[in-house]
């Protein structure tokens, strides 16, 4: 009878176990400048938060890797994060600066205000989730 008693306790401490046991925070921002209809420039920072974010909210993406761990994937991988967060919306600015009517110059900044994200990196799976601001 204990035998059986103590498998259902794991039995169910497996299944309402938390599905993200080891979330780690990080902030990530990005910037493209575009000049002339060609890239000019473009950022990416991921960086590990300093202190714990927030309460992690909805799933914004989930990726399939055969990398060992978060960091390797971020090296090899970043774009597609940064892919996943561009859907939640972009901050675009341009202007243009003309000195005669022959010379002018026109850029464009497509820019990723810094982001917090919950990241979970379980079994060769990530899933990324954005922080809950708080209101």
């Amino acid at each position: 009878m204990v035998r059986k008693t103590g498998r259902l306790t794991l039995l169910f401490s497996l299944l309402f176990s938390s599905p993200l046991p080891g979330m780690e925070d990080y902030y990530v921002s990005y910037a493209l400048l575009t000049e002339k209809q060609s890239v000019t420039a473009e950022r990416i920072y991921i960086s590990r938060a300093m202190t714990p974010l927030g309460e992690a909210g909805k799933e914004l993406c989930r990726f399939e890797t055969d990398l060992p761990d978060f960091q390797t994937f971020i090296k090899y991988r970043k774009h597609q994060i940064v892919t996943c967060l561009m859907r939640q919306g972009v901050l675009v600015r341009s202007y243009e600066t003309s000195r005669n009517a022959v010379i002018s110059r026109e850029a464009v900044w497509i820019t990723l205000p810094p982001v917090g994200i919950k990241v979970a990196f379980n079994d060769g799976v990530v899933i990324v989730r954005k922080v809950k601001s708080e209101k």
